[in-house]
């Protein structure tokens, strides 16, 4: 473990997430050190999610009133890092765009994710950050009385989310997706029919069954033919923003290559969130930030919780626990025409993963249930049971 000795004890690269995590489960472990934190946006931390979940939002969602323990640390907005030097004794040196390099004996990585165009989509708009959103409201403010439209290339959690939210302000939009149905890369289709008709009843039209080919600022080409529209936003993906670090860090992808507390192969560095994982969800992030804090302060960490997605769809609070795959079958606990239930994936006896609409009971069961991968359980009991309960639990 890295001794805790300088004033600068602790240096985070970073200012979103998983940094806010990260500095709140530290302070509560009893760190008593030095933490800064730089993270190359001028605002000061928030939350993503909303930026899609909601285009009517007036401000940014401030991550300090869900991680409190995060303002007792120097935050440094505003600060592009260039370059990471292992020090002789372990840690590193960051440098930067415009500001003096910081060293610190430890050294934590979160820099997150950036948004990503395929070749042929130059002009498409992208949605990652606070000055995304603001940049996609203002494209579609809409004259009086007309409704904007807006064409999203992209089915997956980003795109159903921002068609979602951009229907329910009033937009028009259309949906483009490879898939023949929204989020069918990630669900069995019977679970994404139900996505596809929560869409539909919300006004929003899809477009699926053949990738995109082409997207610019107001068009979308498929093998299909096109959609013209008054905004387009590309919403297929992310990278790592990991391009500023030496290549010997890093894993295929651009991950920062890292064990399960973030520990790099270098000394006194550690990698979190979405800089060290593919698996880009807001709860893998703090699990990640917290995991990292407890090896720092040479602690057991918690074991790495089960996956969990929530989203927001259609007014619909949606939840996604496990492992899903779109060959798994389906076993409905309620009624899937209604407004709350639960379908089960399943695949080689097992259960796999679970949706869970409106049945916070359930949602905390799969977790419980999942906790040591897919489990063993007798599907036709589990749609009626009361509780899902694995034997012996």
């Amino acid at each position: 473990m890295v001794p805790m000795t300088s004033p600068s004890g602790v240096l985070v690269i970073g200012g979103g997430l998983s940094a806010s995590a990260l500095v709140t489960a530290l302070r509560a472990r009893g760190f008593a050190g030095g933490i800064t934190v730089a993270g190359a946006e001028p605002h000061p931390p928030y939350d993503r999610p909303p930026l899609t979940k909601d285009l009517t939002r007036p401000d940014p969602s401030p991550l300090l009133e869900q991680f409190p323990g995060a303002a007792h640390a120097r935050w440094l907005p505003g600060l592009r890092a260039t370059s990471l030097t292992p020090l002789p004794d372990g840690g590193a040196r960051v440098s930067f765009e415009s500001h003096p390099p910081l060293g610190a004996p430890a050294v934590v990585i979160a820099t997150g994710a950036s948004a990503v165009l395929p070749p042929g989509w130059e002009g498409a708009a992208t949605i990652s950050t606070w000055d995304d959103a603001l940049r996609l409201r203002a494209s579609l403010a809409p004259a009086p009385h007309t409704p904007a439209h807006l064409g999203i290339a992209g089915a997956g959690w980003l795109g159903v989310e921002l068609a979602s939210s951009a229907a329910a302000a009033g937009h028009r939009v259309t949906l483009v997706g490879a898939p023949h149905l929204p989020l069918g890369t990630v669900l069995p289709p019977d679970a994404a029919h139900q996505v596809l008709g929560w869409l539909s009843e919300g006004g929003v039209t899809y477009r699926g069954g053949h990738p995109v080919t082409e997207a610019s600022r107001t068009r979308i080409v498929t093998e299909q033919g096109e959609v013209s529209c008054d905004v387009v936003v590309g919403a297929v993906g992310a990278r790592p923003a990991t391009d500023w670090l030496p290549a010997d860090l890093l894993a295929r992808g651009g991950h920062v290559a890292a064990d399960g507390t973030g520990r790099t192969a270098w000394g006194g560095v550690w990698a979190v969130g979405d800089a060290a994982s593919s698996y880009r969800h807001w709860n893998a992030a703090v699990a990640s930030a917290e995991r990292c804090a407890a090896d720092l302060m040479g602690e057991e960490p918690a074991p790495v919780p089960v996956p969990h997605v929530f989203s927001t769809i259609a007014g619909r609070d949606v939840d996604v626990i496990g492992w899903p795959r779109p060959d798994l079958g389906v076993v409905w606990r309620g009624d899937p025409d209604g407004e709350a239930w639960t379908a089960l994936l399943h695949g080689g006896g097992k259960v796999h993963a679970g949706v869970v609409v409106g049945r916070p009971r359930d949602a905390a069961d799969l977790r419980r249930l999942l906790a040591d991968g897919p489990a063993g359980m007798d599907l036709w009991w589990a749609a009626e049971a009361a509780r899902l309960r694995a034997p012996g639990r």
